[in-house]
């Protein structure tokens, strides 16, 4: 009789699966290199066997890349400045949203008094 394959077995898929996502819930802090020295090694070697955490490194080292890299159009960051500019100029002299609850309940309060003064009876 043969014993069963321990590498196929329940536990050890199981054992597998959450060292698996252990580290790949950390593999932000491994591409931006702030992971402590214990929390990295166990990356470190979860990286060496599995394609998939592999490949996300490499897309998160890509963006990371992307995001750190200066503008290549310096014109759309002086447009969105002066896009931001405008914007808290308006905010700061638009009148208040009650002015205009104001000036509409002041417009029904003359509708009503006009039109009940126009009956002669």
């Amino acid at each position: 009789m043969s014993m069963p394959d321990d590498s196929t077995s329940p536990d050890m898929r199981d054992t597998h699966a959450a060292r698996h996502a252990a580290a790949f819930a950390l593999l932000p802090w491994f591409a931006n290199d702030t992971l402590q020295d214990h929390e990295r090694a166990l990356v470190s070697a979860h990286l060496r066997g599995c394609l998939t955490c592999r490949r996300e490194l490499e897309l998160m080292q890509v963006l990371q890349r992307v995001v750190r890299a200066p503008a290549a159009e310096r014109r759309c960051e002086d447009a969105l400045r002066r896009l931001h500019a405008r914007m808290a100029t308006t905010r700061a002299t638009a009148s208040p949203p009650w002015a205009a609850a104001a000036v509409l309940a002041l417009v029904v309060g003359l509708v009503g008094t006009l039109s009940g003064n126009t009956d002669k009876s």
